[in-house]
């Protein structure tokens, strides 16, 4: 059933006897979902409580219409006491091979509009209305969205949702998102979800999960963003995940680049595992972390997060980025390219973990005869530019660079753990010859930082016609430390080494170092490094990896030991 309700200002208004209007198959104000809009709108009565004894075979256009619906009612009876069952309320597009809900040209109210316990399934997108579940457009009211099930839908641009301004007024579609479930839907871009000059908080137990962005047929690169597509100045804030990556943005496809996710032209996406309070709300938590899990592009770069342009930025806090494979050439974790940034760090709150706040783990991309690959945690590209302090780095894959890559690019690494990355070129057909390549001009700065046990074949860094600066840190590897070819250039200082032969630096001591617990991943230090320095040459601007404030300036790498007791195990063992 079709229904286009237009508000008109000649409509008599009278005064229902309740504020709402029920809908369903027993005792209701009505049976459907499109009559009850009619009573909505020539009644004033805003919202529509919505039965889940029957499957509604409807495609909803709220045209300039402020209603709320909520499903989750067992019967209507329950409606009118307002008492949810435990079933969400189903509206199936398929009847007529639209999209189940088109919300657009609402003008400013006094109330949220709340969509709420609703399993939004089989809508079909078009040029019009592009996504298959949710459509919104030019709203200057805001949305809540709470409790959906929004599955198996298909469109151009958001299978699932779909939030854009055409208006030109540079206001933005204001979006709450908690405790949703965006699964199993397609599109040409942004699988999951497409976002374009709006604001979108997602947060609570929600996922973003099994989407695929096929772009306009199988076996080609195009097809962008798996998870969600963010582009012309979205602002995409997700705060959902867990240690168990249940939840978070997760197993998603895509044929082009951004498995997980594809942001360009001035998107900001904010990955943030901490509470934060917006406009009264306090969202997110600081016990998990926020989940990149999983996802993998067929052909392109960025399995997990794909980001170009000038003014595009991805910055998270408390995140784990993992277990991302890509089939193109850059970034297995995360690609940024085209002067877009990428920021990976802790707040100054305690974090989710004391330890494990900020991962890149387990990661690949692929090679093949016609194109190696780069990058397998992350890579960048086309001066854009990578800021990771106070993260793990660990058992990323790639032919060069398996943790980073550079290319005419530049990056700064501080107060992080780079360890057991690469399978020594036996796994997958990949090389894994560096930890770290920098190529093009590319610019790179590591402070404080602990490289151990990465499992290369040629040498921790590899120097192509780049500069690379590396400071008050440790490397315990059994490659050379450095390689360098036509006219690159380097700075060693204050170093903690296995070898002094690959490089030339200052203040450098070649001695082992005595971990924690280095077969199960515990790289504290357990007696304190051999301070040489005459001189800080990089001040700090973190604390260290555990978050403890740097109490010596001549401290090697990630850990500064302490007289506290720091061991513990960290549970992460990949061989």
């Amino acid at each position: 059933m079709n229904k286009k309700i237009i508000m008109m200002l000649y409509l008599t208004v009278s005064i229902n006897s309740h504020a709402f209007i029920t809908v369903g198959n027993d005792n209701c104000d009505s049976s459907t979902i499109g009559d009850a809009l009619v009573q909505a709108v020539n009644n004033a009565d805003f919202e529509l409580r919505i039965a889940s004894n029957k499957i509604y075979f409807e495609n909803l256009e709220l045209d300039a219409i402020p209603v709320s619906l909520i499903g989750g009612y067992d019967s209507c009876a329950d409606a009118e006491v307002n008492s949810f069952g435990v079933n969400k309320t189903q509206v199936d597009g398929s009847s007529l091979f639209k999209p189940v809900i088109v919300l657009e040209n609402i003008a400013n109210t006094a109330n949220t509009i709340r969509f709420a316990n609703l399993e939004i399934v089989n809508g079909l997108g078009n040029i019009i209305n592009p996504s298959g579940g949710i459509t919104i457009k030019d709203v200057d009211v805001q949305i809540d969205l709470e409790n959906l099930f929004i599955h198996t839908n298909n469109s151009e641009k958001g299978g699932g949702l779909n939030s854009t301004r055409f208006d030109s007024t540079g206001e933005f579609n204001l979006i709450f998102i908690k405790d949703v479930a965006i699964n199993s839907n397609t599109a040409m871009d942004g699988g999951g979800l497409y976002c374009a000059e709006s604001q979108i908080h997602m947060y609570g137990e929600s996922v973003i999960q099994s989407n695929q962005a096929l772009g306009p047929g199988s076996g080609s690169r195009e097809g962008d963003g798996g998870g969600i597509y963010v582009t012309a100045n979205c602002q995409f804030n997700f705060y959902s995940g867990n240690t168990s990556s249940t939840l978070g943005i997760v197993s998603n496809t895509a044929n082009g680049d951004g498995g997980g996710i594809y942001a360009s032209n001035a998107a900001q996406v904010v990955l943030d595992g901490y509470q934060v309070e917006v406009l009264g709300r306090e969202i997110g938590n600081t016990v998990n972390p926020v989940n990149i899990t999983n996802n993998l592009t067929n052909f392109g770069d960025g399995a997990g997060i794909f980001a170009q342009d000038n003014a595009t930025q991805v910055m998270a806090y408390g995140t784990i980025i993992s277990f991302n494979s890509a089939a193109g050439s850059y970034g297995g974790g995360v690609a940024v390219d085209s002067f877009a940034e990428f920021t990976l760090i802790r707040k100054p709150e305690p974090c989710w973990d004391a330890y494990l706040c900020n991962q890149l783990v387990a990661n690949k991309v692929y090679s093949s005869v016609s194109f190696p690959s780069f990058g397998g945690a992350v890579a960048a590209t086309n001066l854009s530019n990578i800021t990771i302090k106070q993260s793990i780095i660990y058992a990323n894959q790639a032919e060069f660079g398996t943790s980073l890559a550079l290319d005419s690019s530049s990056a700064l690494i501080e107060s992080s753990m780079i360890y057991k990355n690469g399978q020594n070129g036996m796994i997958n057909n990949l090389q894994d010859k560096s930890a770290v390549d920098i190529i093009n001009g590319s610019q790179l700065i590591i402070a404080l930082t602990t490289f151990a046990n990465n499992k290369i074949t040629q040498s921790v860094i590899n120097n192509n016609a780049s500069h690379v600066s590396l400071f008050s840190s440790i490397v315990q590897d059994t490659e050379g430390v450095y390689d360098s070819l036509l006219s690159a250039s380097e700075q060693f200082r204050c170093l903690l080494t296995h070898e002094d032969n690959s490089f030339n630096g200052n203040d450098v001591i070649v001695s082992s170092v005595d971990f924690v617990d280095s077969n199960n991943d515990d790289y504290h230090l357990k007696t304190p490094s051999m301070h040489n320095c005459e001189s800080s040459v990089y001040q700090a601007t973190v604390g260290d990896i555990d978050h403890n404030t740097r109490t010596n300036p001549y401290s090697h790498g990630a850990d500064e030991f302490l007289t506290i007791s720091l061991i513990f195990k960290n549970g992460f063992e990949l061989n």
